[in-house]
């Protein structure tokens, strides 16, 4: 049976690969219709968000770790966004002109105030724990490559690491049908439901650290 994608270190030079899958990977459903209710203006909108994520962890001296997935063309069609965190601390997600260029690529007041209020649900769900851990912040895949396997494949590579540091994972899965999946890879409910009554509900999730790898 072959790969469904080759896993590779993400640098720089993917910024706009990775954007790309982040935005039509998750461009679309309750939330996406939510936060940018306009069908012809979303995927601007999106492209600009993400753009704003990729930067900050694809530079130089970032500490996040970015895997992406590669189809046997070569095309990116896979992303996984990886935070560490130090115990009792924050993932590093953002840069200090985040609330600024947020507020330029959403241009309106009402939807602003929607995406705001999505980072503070999503900051009140982050652990407080005292081991090291990391965040899993965005795993996406583009539309044209899900159900093959791609997401499990960028999720293996990155939990045999942390399986051999003895590392903890944590996310946020943005729908029921997501955190079924996560929980076919070992990650399991870690605190109440995130209520976006208008939107979805989100699922935090943590997954101890397995045996090492043999």
């Amino acid at each position: 049976m072959t790969a469904p994608a080759t896993i590779d270190a993400a640098g720089p030079g993917h910024l706009d690969a990775c954007v790309r899958v982040l935005a039509d990977a998750f461009g679309v459903g309750p939330l996406a219709e939510w936060l940018v209710p306009d069908d012809v203006r979303r995927p601007a909108v999106y492209r600009g968000y993400w753009r704003i994520d990729a930067e900050h962890a694809l530079r130089p001296g970032s500490t996040a770790v970015v895997d992406v997935a590669r189809a046997d063309g070569g095309a990116v069609v896979g992303a996984a966004f990886w935070y560490p965190v130090a115990g009792g601390g924050t993932p590093d997600l953002t840069g200090q002109a985040y609330d600024r260029m947020l507020a330029a690529v959403v241009g309106d007041d009402d939807l602003l105030d929607r995406w705001q209020r999505l980072d503070l649900l999503i900051d009140r769900a982050l652990p407080k724990l005292a081991e090291d851990w990391a965040y899993l912040g965005f795993l996406a895949v583009a539309p044209t490559h899900q159900r093959r396997g791609v997401g499990t494949a960028l999720l293996a590579a990155r939990h045999r690491d942390l399986d051999r540091s003895g590392t903890p994972a944590f996310l946020i899965a943005s729908s029921p049908d997501s955190a079924r999946l996560y929980a076919r890879h070992g990650y399991r409910r870690h605190a109440d439901p995130v209520e976006l009554p208008e939107a979805t509900t989100m699922y935090p999730m943590l997954r101890p650290p397995g045996p090492p790898p043999g």
